[in-house]
């Protein structure tokens, strides 16, 4: 895939995924009847959309803002826990994949399925930086050793 490509692709994924968590997250928070009783139904407590409607609202704002690349690894991977979860909990109370209401694990699938693309296709100025581990570990020898400086000494040692 050449970088042109690469971006539209990037920027296409990480667009629609932020849009659907951010609308998901509104309407968690907005406590939308049908959200309800899907909620009620997977057996979570009444004040969980709260808590995941801002983590959402939170997250996809981290994704399609100007912020350290760090904050949007934790957000993929808030985003993922959540998608996987999600998908688990349908599958184990029976929902099969599209649920008897529209409700079922497909839909986190897919969605899960997006957000891989977007973590895939993002550009290389927004992935964690390793210059931090990476200057503590030294070669000496054999890949990966530490430098003895960063070597914890028992006490009397």
């Amino acid at each position: 895939m050449n970088i042109k490509t690469k971006k539209i692709a990037y920027w296409l994924t990480t667009t629609l995924f932020a849009l659907d968590m951010a609308l998901a997250g509104v309407l968690y928070l907005l406590h939308a009847p049908f959200l309800m009783k899907a909620f009620a139904h997977l057996g979570y407590p009444d004040y969980f959309p709260n808590i995941l409607g801002v983590a959402k609202v939170l997250g996809a704002c981290a994704l399609l803002a100007p912020v350290p690349s760090r904050l949007k690894e934790w957000a993929y991977a808030g985003f993922g826990i959540t998608l996987i979860s999600g998908f688990v909990s349908h599958l184990v109370l029976g929902d099969g994949l599209t649920g008897t209401d529209g409700f079922g694990a497909l839909a986190p699938a897919m969605v899960f399925a997006l957000l891989t693309a977007s973590y895939l296709t993002r550009p290389a100025a927004q992935r964690s930086s390793r210059a931090g581990m990476d200057s503590r570990v030294q070669g000496h020898g054999s890949e990966g050793a530490l430098d003895s400086s960063y070597v914890v000494h028992a006490p009397g040692g």
